[in-house]
């Protein structure tokens, strides 16, 4: 049961890049606030109805309202995912691939979310088929994920360059939808992102209590 809320949370979420390696672009840095859907609706008591992601420079955490699941961090130097489902914490090295890309396709101007209108990639692997709808307004370094082979992402990011929108994961007999729903632009503290066995959920404003 851990290793498939594991494989859950490493394809629903996502990082963008807000300063590496260029000084001449200023790349999105603060946290983002996202719905969750589920089919069937039985899942969503392990990540919640809701989700706050947070980033900087290369490393993200997000945090959950689930019942089983808390947070989730990634560690750009450590190239790691620390993540407490339960009363367990789970360590993921990305360098590995955790499934086989077998095709992609990119469709310009596919939806409008947050009042921008998206293009939208669809990718076709072994175990899922995954669309990540992106804006170019939220552009990022695909440097920054260039390590993280773990769900594709390293992948996802060089093709759309830009933070995602809107992602949906659907798999054999279950699909998860995460909607963008604000945006905030912050500084954030690079202690924020080190692991330090504590969970930030109380950060979150549960609506489902």
């Amino acid at each position: 049961m851990i290793l498939f809320i594991q494989i859950l949370l490493v394809t629903t979420s996502f990082a963008v890049e807000a300063d590496f390696g260029s000084d001449s672009i200023e790349y999105f840095e603060g946290k983002i606030t996202y719905d969750h859907s589920y089919e069937p609706d039985s899942l969503a008591g392990y990540l919640g109805s809701e989700s706050i992601f947070y980033y900087k420079a290369g490393n993200y955490k997000q945090v959950f309202n689930g019942e089983k699941v808390k947070e989730s961090t990634y560690n750009r130097k450590d190239n790691s995912i620390y993540s407490f489902i339960g009363e367990d914490t789970v360590i993921t090295s990305c360098d590995q691939k955790s499934e086989i890309i077998k095709d992609y396709d990119i469709f310009e101007d596919a939806a409008e979310i947050l009042g921008e209108k998206c293009d939208l990639l669809v990718l076709r692997t072994n175990s899922r088929l995954a669309y990540y709808y992106f804006s170019n307004k939220y552009s990022i370094n695909p440097a920054a994920l260039e390590n993280h082979k773990y769900s594709s992402l390293s992948f996802v990011y060089s093709k759309t360059k830009s933070l995602p929108l809107k992602i949906i994961n659907q798999y054999s007999n279950f699909k998860v939808t995460m909607t963008a729903v604000k945006i905030e632009k912050k500084q954030i503290s690079e202690d924020f992102f080190n692991f330090n066995g504590k969970s930030h959920k109380s950060e979150l404003i549960l609506k489902n209590k």
